[in-house]
């Protein structure tokens, strides 16, 4: 009953329709665990994961990022017994008392035993520097390339099958939102692609990407993919930073134009532009600092199962494409 829909009383603001996806999403993912996996590879329950953003195998994916010790910690601190636990209990584990939970932090991938914070000082993350220095070649490239931003296209989630545009937002991605590449943003935009690929704890297969806040424009409400990761905004142009502000949990900021602004998106988060001129950031993740080197390299085969939606993401980048 506490979990009847995923952001318990902290919903700000989900419709009625909404929560109903949510409870089926969950129900949904409750049935294809108990499934085998040679059933959910048969045609029909293929089709309909496919449908939604969902690939066989995906519960079993989840629970092999205990295979990363921290995280197999984690588990034990939370009183779990697997990672997939979250897929159906969010808002019950979320509510327990830990360094680890917060009522807000609802990401679609939990990882136990990491941290939970809203915002960090960007002077924990010494490899940002290198960002920070360079920050007015990468806005060159940017302001180059603004022919190329397009509406954002919100993907279909576990939740419905419909793509929706968000109105106000536009990017230009280096890496879409299923992890492909995009070449020919990298060819327009070489030294920035060259930077980021340097970073030191730069996550390769997340949304990576210029994001463009248009005047009076509003990203609603929304969790993040993971709490395994930490956001980064490298500021390029924020030229009313007393209208433009980002709530991430119950804290709200704004950025400082040439200056990395890192969050867990993970949390419940939304932005606004309250301005007459756009907010323009550069978007990448890193790893999240609780993670050692050997949870990184016990969790990848997790995380590239996960992280491989072969033609959901065809479908998703002809759809958004049309």
């Amino acid at each position: 009953r506490e979990d009847r829909w995923w952001w318990r009383q902290h919903g700000l603001g989900a419709s009625h329709q909404e929560r109903r996806h949510h409870f089926a999403a969950k129900l949904g993912l409750r049935m294809l665990d108990l499934l085998p996996r040679r059933a959910q590879s048969w045609g029909p329950v293929r089709e309909r994961l496919l449908a939604v953003g969902l690939q066989p195998g995906y519960v079993a994916a989840i629970d092999g990022l205990a295979a990363a010790p921290t995280v197999s910690r984690g588990l034990a601190e939370l009183g779990m017994r697997r990672c997939a636990e979250w897929l159906w209990r969010p808002a019950a584990i979320s509510s327990l008392p830990s360094p680890m939970t917060h009522p807000l932090l609802r990401p679609i991938i939990f990882c136990p035993g990491l941290q939970a914070r809203p915002f960090y000082a960007s002077s924990d993350f010494p490899q940002l520097q290198a960002l920070e220095r360079n920050y007015r070649e990468i806005k060159r490239e940017m302001q180059a390339a603004l022919e190329g931003f397009k509406g954002y296209v919100v993907p279909p989630n576990g939740q419905s099958a419909s793509l929706q545009r968000v109105p106000g937002w536009s990017t230009l991605s280096f890496v879409s939102v299923y992890g492909r590449v995009q070449k020919d943003v990298v060819a327009r935009c070489p030294k920035t692609w060259q930077m980021l690929q340097a970073l030191e704890g730069f996550v390769p297969g997340t949304l990576c990407m210029f994001s463009r806040v248009a005047p009076g424009g509003r990203i609603r409400s929304h969790a993040g993919l993971t709490n395994a990761c930490l956001r980064v905004h490298l500021a390029l142009d924020v030229p009313e930073p007393g209208k433009q502000v980002i709530r991430v949990s119950d804290e709200v900021r704004t950025w400082e134009e040439g200056k990395c602004l890192v969050f867990n998106d993970a949390f419940d988060h939304q932005v606004w532009n309250f301005g007459t001129q756009p907010r323009t950031v550069l978007f990448f993740d890193l790893w999240h600092p609780s993670l050692s080197k050997a949870d990184l390299a016990a969790l990848q085969p997790a995380w590239e199962a996960l992280r491989e939606y072969g033609e959901i993401a065809d479908r998703f980048e002809k759809q958004a494409r049309e």
